[in-house]
C-alpha cells in the first residue's frame, strides 16, 4: 500500500502538465494577437494603444482631445468593439487620421506611411 500512495504526485502531474501546456499556449496566442494589433505585449490592449490596426493599415497614437472634430462619422470598429470615427473620404480612400473613444476623450491615430 506505501507504493501506492507514493504515485498520486506522478498521476496529478500527469494530468495537470496538458491543462498548463495549453493554457500557455492559448495566453501566448492572445498575446501575439494583441502584439499584431496593437504593439503592446499584454493580454488584453489598453484603452489608447500606442498603434491600431483599421483597414489593414497601421495608424499611431497623437494626443487625446475633448471630442473629435466636426464632421467625423463612424467608419468601423476596432479591438473588439470600439467605434473608429473619421471624416468621410472618397470612395476607396484611406483616412489619414482616426479617432477612437478612450477615458472618456477622443485619440487621434495618424496613418503611418501613405495613403
Amino acid at each position: 500500500m506505501p507504493a501506492r500512495h507514493r504515485t498520486w504526485p506522478r498521476r496529478v502531474t500527469r494530468l495537470a502538465l496538458p491543462v498548463v501546456l495549453v493554457a500557455l499556449g492559448v495566453a501566448a496566442f492572445r498575446l501575439h494577437e494583441v502584439h499584431d494589433e496593437t504593439g503592446e505585449w499584454r493580454l488584453q490592449a489598453s484603452e489608447s494603444p500606442p498603434r491600431v490596426r483599421f483597414e489593414d493599415r497601421d495608424y499611431r497614437r497623437g494626443e487625446p482631445v475633448a471630442g473629435p472634430p466636426a464632421g467625423t462619422r463612424e467608419v468601423g470598429r476596432v479591438l473588439g468593439d470600439t467605434p473608429v470615427l473619421a471624416r468621410p473620404a472618397a470612395a476607396g480612400a484611406t483616412a489619414t487620421v482616426i479617432w477612437l473613444p478612450a477615458d472618456g476623450r477622443w485619440v487621434g491615430y495618424g496613418l503611418v506611411g501613405g495613403p
